[in-house]
């Protein structure tokens, strides 16, 4: 049976991809969400957009997509890697036990939440400079500015992170019962040989190690005597 690699510091290189893949994303959704909360889908939304700068925006649309299909892509093919990996191998519990997907929801939502704050507070100091309105700071998390901001961030990293955990917690899954179907298998190639078998092997290469390093080992067979 062939296991694909799948080592710790992959999982580790799948799980930072996944996260930059979810705040590209996130980014996105939650600019336009905020927008939306506030002004509607009507001409209102269009005015608002205009009174700051979004020139950049296409451009910014078309990264961040492409930035987050090829990260959530790749740890969903990471994912589907690992399971084609554990195809008709039959289930072995790490030692540890398998990670909570409550516990792996609560550590990222945050970490969500607070990248893409800091995002979309990034991305509205840049359109008010841009359009000549100078640096706002943090008052577009304020009530004057954008008063649903920080709920409608909320609820966006909440869904991105519900999402997001779920992906890694069932790469971890997945990860550690490859790993403890592994470490069986070692352990079963130490215990393949019986004990009797294994210490004749070992007493028969002391042996012959002994043999080759006697100084009395004998000299070689006598050579023919000339005629």
């Amino acid at each position: 049976m062939i296991l694909t690699a799948a080592s710790a510091g992959v999982a580790r290189q799948l799980r930072r991809l996944r996260f930059v893949a979810l705040v590209a994303v996130g980014a996105l959704v939650a600019h336009d969400a905020v927008f939306a909360a506030q002004y509607g889908l009507d001409e209102r939304r269009e005015i608002a957009l205009a009174g700051t700068s979004h020139e950049y925006w296409p451009v910014f649309t078309v990264l961040a997509l492409l930035l987050g299909t090829v990260g959530i892509g790749g740890a969903v093919a990471g994912m589907l890697r690992l399971g084609r990996s554990l195809r008709g191998v039959p289930t072995v519990r790490p030692p540890g036990g398998t990670p909570g997907y409550a516990g792996e929801m609560l550590r990222l939502w945050p970490r969500l939440f607070l990248a893409i704050t800091l995002a979309f507070t990034l991305q509205e100091n840049a359109e008010h400079l841009a359009a000549g309105l100078g640096l706002p700071g943090l008052w577009v998390l304020s009530w004057p500015a954008y008063p649903l901001a920080l709920p409608v961030l909320a609820v966006v990293t909440l869904l991105l992170a519900a999402a997001g955990a779920w992906l890694r917690w069932r790469t971890d899954v997945l990860a550690g019962r490859l790993a403890a179907v592994r470490a069986a298998h070692r352990r079963r190639a130490d215990l393949s040989l019986a004990p009797g078998v294994r210490w004749r092997l070992v007493a028969a290469a002391v042996a012959h190690a002994r043999i080759l390093a006697r100084p009395d080992a004998g000299r070689a067979p006598p050579a023919f005597a000339g005629a």
